[in-house]
């Protein structure tokens, strides 16, 4: 038997998607290593954003757009672009990058 109804199961459901947002920061190690952005493109998210990041020449490409659409899905107007050095500190400032932006969204 529980101990508590189905309402207060579901108002507690609520609280904790409304009130109880946990921020999971992005850390380096996420982004996999440079030989990876050799072959293919790599997408994640990170709170309400979705990106992508691909190598393109000598340098990063990161692309971010509001979710929950997938790159595809989205219109191209919503796409925001930078570049990055292809380097392990390019990487470190994609995920800074990625930090800053989740913060000024929450």
């Amino acid at each position: 038997m529980l101990d508590f109804s189905l309402v207060e199961y579901i108002e507690s459901l609520v609280y904790c998607q409304k009130y109880a947002k946990l921020r999971v920061m992005t850390n380096r190690k996420d982004l996999l290593q440079l030989s990876f952005y050799k072959l293919s493109p790599f997408f994640g998210s990170d709170g309400d954003t979705r990106y992508k990041i691909e190598k393109e020449d000598d340098h990063f490409k990161l692309t971010t757009w509001p979710g929950p659409y997938s790159f595809d899905n989205t219109d191209e107007s919503l796409m925001h672009y930078e570049t990055f050095e292809f380097t392990d500190d390019g990487l470190q400032q994609i995920v800074d990058y990625l930090n800053r932006k989740d913060e000024e969204s929450s």
